[in-house]
């Protein structure tokens, strides 16, 4: 085998014990993922919608009082500070998903290591299959950290927009969608 396909199956083989930990850890998977990608929706795209609410009402009344305006207020006051305790119930979640996944990816490391022969720890200098297994451990904490903060918080967002955008036309979230999978080709090369 060469050094190429030895590297393309070890990270087939880190990323399915790494999908593997989600599968174990449903719960935590879903509040370490979900949570943050809600919050943002209700920190960041929740509170402009109802500042256009008012400003809608404003624009077709002519006039706004604080007593009609305050349900928007509040609301938005109540959507955003729930957004920022999702985010924080998700970073605990994600936290605690990585702290239990790298415990039992580093039992099976090094399990896995226990079970060689001599002949494997002659061919091997046994500090490196130290540092290798613990760095497998750490890329674990990159590769949820990267899918929970950079992915899902990212894609859920997108969906909402898409949502709130087919409430006015057709167009502009196909648009959208053009421009992200035209993005995506460009990227994937």
């Amino acid at each position: 085998m060469n050094e190429s396909t030895t590297t393309k199956r070890a990270i087939k083989l880190a990323v399915h014990d790494y999908l593997g930990q989600y599968k174990k850890h449903p719960w935590l998977f879903i509040g370490g993922f979900v949570l943050p990608a809600i919050g943002n929706i209700l920190v960041f795209f929740v509170p402009p919608l109802i500042l256009a609410h008012i400003l809608d009402t404003f624009t077709q009344t002519g006039s706004i009082t604080l007593e009609s305006a305050m349900p928007s207020i509040i609301l938005m006051a109540s959507l955003w500070f729930l957004g920022e305790a999702c985010w924080r119930a998700g970073v605990y979640f994600s936290n605690r998903l990585i702290e239990v996944g790298c415990n039992d990816l580093g039992r099976r490391a090094f399990a896995k290591l226990q079970s060689r022969d001599y002949d494997f720890y002659a061919n091997h200098f046994v500090g490196s299959l130290t540092k290798k297994a613990g760095a497998y451990m750490g890329h674990f904490v990159n590769f949820t950290q990267v899918l929970s903060y950079d992915f899902f918080t990212n894609v859920f967002p997108a969906i909402f927009a898409i949502i709130v955008l087919l409430k006015y036309s057709l167009i502009i979230p196909a648009i959208l969608l053009g421009t992200v999978f035209i993005a995506i080709c460009i990227a994937l090369p």
